[in-house]
């Protein structure tokens, strides 16, 4: 069995980046591009994993979490963000800490 993962990502480069790598580590990976489209590929769909830019059009990645955390059973979104175009941090923010 795959491991899935939800990219979400507005950056249509980098999300193809990203799913070009878990890909080669043999992830099932999902691209979204907005905030609203996550949503709705995680009513359809189970990931283990979810990828969360904070940025967003329509959503931003903490209100996307905030939405589909309860959902995930033991699992966590990690968020990426881009500051100063040079530095990258990922938080990951567990189900205990809502």
């Amino acid at each position: 069995m795959k491991l899935k993962l939800l990219i979400v990502e507005d950056d249509i480069m980098l999300g193809e980046l990203i799913s070009h790598y878990f890909t080669k580590k043999e992830w099932e990976t999902t691209i979204a591009t907005d905030g609203d489209m996550a949503l709705e590929q995680f009513e359809t769909d189970s990931y283990h994993l979810v990828l969360l830019d904070v940025m967003l059009p329509k959503q931003n990645g903490f209100t996307v979490c905030r939405k589909i955390l309860p959902l995930l059973n033991r699992k966590y979104c990690l968020f990426e963000s881009y500051l100063q175009e040079r530095f990258i941090r990922s938080y990951p923010w567990f189900r205990d800490d809502l």
